[in-house]
């Protein structure tokens, strides 16, 4: 889908960016480079493929790490880098 697509559908559904930050304890800035594909975060994507009702193949098909599980590592490794891009804002 595109960027377009996706706000389109979460506006269908009553969420906005704004309600996901919040809801994800995450900056707006990052929800938007996710929804973008600027910026990877698993949680944001899967919660947003949730709340349109669709699979991340079909939301992010270009991001095959949404189509797949990560080790702990990876997991580890990615909450590290939001909170340094946190940090950084």
């Amino acid at each position: 889908m595109t960027p377009a697509e996706i706000k389109i559908a979460l506006a269908q559904q009553g969420v906005t960016q704004a309600d996901i930050s919040r809801a994800l304890v995450a900056n707006p800035s990052t929800v938007c480079s996710v929804i973008h594909s600027r910026y990877l975060s698993k949680k944001i994507a899967l919660a947003i493929c949730k709340l349109i009702k669709k699979t991340p193949e079909q939301v992010f098909p270009d991001t095959e790490q949404y189509h797949e599980g990560y080790s702990q590592t990876q997991i580890s490794q990615l909450r590290v880098d939001e909170i340094r891009q946190r940090l950084a804002s």
